[in-house]
């Protein structure tokens, strides 16, 4: 059977990496048949991957990569070092913005001028989860007597949870129109609440 690239996308507790775990695995004809042919695996050449920030609509330039058969064997891309095509400047954000990011690995097997690519989507929510954390924090702590703003923040956070499921699932569904329309909206709301005057 032919070679499929296997791969998953994560990000570490800074939420300022993208990790990179290659799962294709060696060939073996009973457990892995589409894995790594040895032959393959030593001549393949042009090993990379590409990222877009399918939300924004930004396209980074590829990142070169040690294709390899060792299943879980990382890499760590680094948020802030990846630079938009066309462009010779880096994004200079330490922490991954909001969003969907779609990641394409792609090998070119020798002599045969053949593409081998793989796509998977990752959703990365740092910014807005911590938002979130907050809301419930203050929520949870408020112990002002005035019921007009303690409604606020009930109301507030009953929303918020709500949207933050919606846009989740949005997500799953691949339905990434709807899912930039949900984060906006949701980036709003929490921007906009204050109870400070109660």
């Amino acid at each position: 059977m032919a070679l499929e690239l296997k791969f998953k996308i994560s990000k570490n507790a800074d939420c300022n990496t993208f990790v990179f775990e290659q799962n294709t695995g060696a060939y073996d004809v009973t457990t892995n048949p589409t894995g790594w042919q040895p032959s393959e695996l030593s001549t393949h050449e042009d090993s990379y991957v590409t990222i877009t920030n399918v939300t924004d609509s930004i396209e980074y330039d590829l990142i070169e990569v040690t294709s390899t058969d060792v299943v879980g064997d990382t890499t760590n891309l680094t948020y802030a070092d990846l630079i938009v095509k066309g462009t010779a400047l880096a994004i200079g954000t330490e922490q991954i913005v909001d969003g969907v990011y779609c990641f394409e690995y792609k090998i070119l097997l020798p002599g045969t001028s053949t593409i081998v690519s793989t796509t998977n989507y990752f959703m990365s929510l740092c910014a807005l989860e911590c938002q979130l954390k907050k809301l419930a924090v203050k929520y949870a702590t408020n112990t002002s007597s005035c019921s007009p703003c303690e409604d606020t923040l009930l109301n507030t956070f009953v929303e918020a949870m709500a949207l933050y499921d919606v846009l989740k699932f949005s997500f799953r569904c691949g339905n990434f129109t709807d899912f930039k329309k949900i984060l906006t909206n949701l980036q709003e709301l929490l921007t906009i609440l204050d109870c400070s005057n109660c």
